[in-house]
């Protein structure tokens, strides 16, 4: 690859990384391949409860490496998919067999509260009046460091 080509993506890769290191940070273990696990299983079933004009408004406020995470196995057909906090809690769960419940529900709120620091508040407040009732819960609930 070209150093004009490496140039080009390292911003990118820059915030991507940024994204991963602040979950890892926050998640009991710090591993930054769960960290990465956790952002691709939370975005996933976020997005799969989307409309498919909300999935969009939201991917364009997301870093050009995490949007390609979040559109990986997209089938805007099937969207969105209705359920409470088990079943999100429950495909997260499938995702990150690695992590006991209790980490899979601080993992939703880990990214959630990094999705609130890097999109507007705006968008936020468009993607959780999509979601049901007590899945919003995750947006008001903030998680200590």
């Amino acid at each position: 690859m070209s150093t004009a080509t490496q140039s080009v993506f390292r911003n990118p890769v820059a915030k991507a990384n940024a994204w991963i290191n602040e979950i890892a940070k926050r998640m009991k273990h710090g591993d930054k391949n769960e960290a990465l696990q956790a952002l691709r299983a939370v975005l996933h079933a976020l997005r799969n409860r989307l409309t498919v004009d909300e999935a969009a408004q939201l991917s364009a406020q997301l870093p050009l490496i995490v949007r390609g995470v979040f559109f990986e196995n997209f089938h805007p057909h099937a969207m969105p998919i209705r359920g409470g906090v088990k079943e999100f809690l429950d495909e997260v769960a499938t995702r990150t067999p690695r992590l006991t419940p209790p980490e899979v529900r601080r993992a939703v709120q880990i990214v959630f509260d990094v999705l609130a620091h890097h999109v507007s508040t705006g968008e936020v407040e468009d993607v959780a009046a999509v979601l049901p009732t007590e899945l919003r819960e995750f947006w008001t609930e903030t998680v200590a460091d």
